[in-house]
C-alpha cells in the first residue's frame, strides 16, 4: 500500500475543505465539502483495506468501508460509521445531490444548508481518523 497515495488524498481533502470554508461562492462551498468527504473516505479505505474505492455517493462509500471493516472483525468501528450515516442521512443526501447541482443547478444553495454540510464533513473526517486509530491499534 502506498502511504504517499493516502497522504495525497488526505491533503487534497483538507485543502478542498479549507477552500470550502473560505470561499464566498455558496455552490463551490458545498461542492468542495462534498469532494473533501469523498477523498477522505477513499484515503481511509485504501489505508485500512488496501484497495482503491470507486464511486461518489458518500453514503455508499461509507457503507463499503463499514462492510469491509465488519468482514475484518472491526464491528464496533463499522457500527460507528453506520450510526453516523443514520444520524446525518439528510445532510449526506444533500451533499450527494450537490455533486451535480452545485455545478449545473439553476439556484445557489442557502447558507443554512451549507453550514450544516461543512460541519458534517468535519465530523466525518474526525470519525474516520478515530476509526483509523482504532483499527491500527486493534
Amino acid at each position: 500500500m502506498s502511504g504517499n497515495y493516502v497522504k495525497k488524498l488526505k491533503e487534497r481533502a483538507m485543502s478542498a475543505l479549507n477552500i470550502a470554508k473560505n470561499t464566498n461562492y455558496p455552490n463551490w462551498k458545498v461542492f468542495l465539502a462534498e469532494q473533501a468527504a469523498q477523498l477522505y473516505i477513499k484515503a481511509v479505505y485504501y489505508e485500512l483495506i488496501g484497495d482503491k474505492l470507486r464511486g461518489h455517493e458518500i453514503r455508499v462509500l461509507i457503507g463499503q468501508l463499514a462492510l469491509e471493516l465488519e468482514k475484518n472483525g472491526f464491528s464496533k468501528e463499522a457500527k460507528k460509521l453506520r450510526d453516523f450515516v443514520v444520524r446525518n442521512r439528510d445532510v449526506l443526501f444533500f451533499l450527494e445531490e450537490s455533486y451535480i447541482d452545485s455545478r449545473y443547478g439553476e439556484e445557489d444553495f442557502e447558507d443554512r444548508f451549507i453550514d450544516d454540510a461543512i460541519k458534517v464533513v468535519i465530523d466525518l473526517i474526525d470519525l474516520l481518523e478515530e476509526v483509523v486509530k482504532s483499527v491500527k491499534l486493534g
